[in-house]
């Protein structure tokens, strides 16, 4: 690591001498305009301008600000709704403008943190961590029309553009795993703070993360740190508020919620998957393909590797319940609403895959590796291609318009 960062600041050093931070710079900050731009207009299209086009869940939300605020509807989660109406009433814009401009920041928020992310773990570049952020944020699932022509639904995507909620708390998911593993590592208070906050503000925004994360949380200190009882201490501290607004959001969601019905949740084995997909664990390789295969052909690092493990404890645990639970609600089974935490872990173990992913190509051919080495390096390189080639079709198809099925 000392190599890789000295490496790292030397060769800054020498772009320094040659002017190219300047270029670098701008570059960086085209992208970000960039980004901000295709948020905006993806967002205006689905907040203002889409007639049919642009289909996405932001025009219902926005339906229900005023009937939020003035307590006319009371929801176990209001956290987009208030901050739609916050910032309206500060800036004296609609509703639609007020979510269009929220969205976009929150949408470059993430890219920046992916960026963060892949700077800080890697060392590298700033043109390669635009890359590398512009490929994550493109990825989904690998698209087999023959089979299903569904690109999201079904399989999933660690990529999701129509839902506001699910998009607010994607960047905070990235940086509450990020700050408590780091508590664990460090004992230091700050990030303890940081990741109790953070995961608080994600249940006001959207339970559907905080749910799956914190069992896996409490399931990775008790592998990791058996006998280490200031952690467990720490965890519970942590976890604490949150699990307090939790049982009042479940209060409010059972007596006034949509579920306020004699049985507001059951089980039932894949019952939502089966409707969108006619194969329930080809679904589940197209969505996961990339992440398995690095599991798989890189095994004993991937595994131990703290950010995958709590990652895949997660998506395992958000997976197992939008495969067994479903709303009772009639009119709402075939939404999938216990399906968000599983949206949501896709990107954090897509992302913690691909910094693992570059750390074994690095120093496989910075040595005289194998051939079967690099030959599964190629193979895992190659599935990632496909999600990102798939990804590229779907957001052709999501930009122009289309169904974000």
């Amino acid at each position: 690591m000392n190599n890789i960062k000295s490496n790292y600041y030397a060769s800054n050093q020498c772009s320094k001498l040659m002017g190219i931070p300047e270029v670098t710079t701008c570059i960086k900050i085209l992208f970000f305009v960039c980004i901000f731009s295709m948020a905006f207009y993806l967002f205006y299209n689905q907040a203002i301008n889409y007639k049919g086009l642009f289909p996405s869940d932001l025009p219902e939300h926005l339906s229900f600000v005023d009937k939020m605020v003035s307590g006319a509807i009371k929801a176990p989660e209001v956290g987009f709704e208030y901050t739609v109406y916050a910032i309206s009433k500060i800036f004296f814009i609609s509703y639609e403008y007020a979510a269009i401009i929220l969205m976009s920041v929150i949408y470059t928020g993430m890219v920046f943190i992916i960026g963060w992310m892949l700077k800080n773990f890697l060392m590298i570049s700033e043109l390669k961590v635009i890359i590398f952020s512009a490929c994550l944020i493109s990825v989904s699932a690998i698209y087999l029309p023959f089979f299903s022509q569904h690109l999201l639904v079904g399989p999933g995507g660690p990529n999701v553009w129509h839902n506001p909620t699910v998009l607010m708390i994607k960047p905070l998911a990235l940086l509450i795993v990020y700050f408590t593993l780091k508590g664990l590592q460090e004992e230091k208070s700050f990030y303890w703070l940081c990741s109790s906050a953070l995961l608080f503000i994600s249940l006001i925004y959207k339970p559907s993360f905080g749910i799956v994360f914190m069992p896996a949380l409490g399931i990775y200190v008790l592998i990791n740190y058996p006998k280490n009882f200031k952690s467990y201490k720490n965890v519970l501290i942590m976890v604490f508020p949150s699990i307090l607004l939790l049982t009042y959001q479940t209060f409010m969601l059972l007596n006034h919620g949509d579920l306020n019905n004699k049985d507001p949740v059951y089980i039932s084995s894949f019952a939502v998957l089966r409707h969108y997909t006619p194969n329930v664990f080809v679904s589940f390789l197209q969505g996961l393909a990339f992440p398995l295969a690095l599991l798989i052909c890189h095994f004993k690092k991937t595994i131990s590797d703290r950010y995958l493990q709590l990652s895949w404890l997660v998506l395992i645990i958000a997976y197992a319940e939008f495969a067994l639970l479903v709303e009772g609600a009639p009119d709402r089974v075939i939404h999938g609403n216990f399906g968000w935490g599983y949206l949501v872990s896709m990107q954090l173990v897509f992302v913690f895959s691909f910094i693992e992913l570059y750390r074994w190509t690095r120093e496989v051919y910075s040595i005289n590796s194998t051939f079967i080495e690099k030959l599964k390096i190629q193979l895992v390189w190659l599935i990632f291609s496909f999600h990102l080639f798939s990804g590229l079709i779907y957001l052709t198809r999501i930009f122009s318009g289309g169904s974000y099925y």
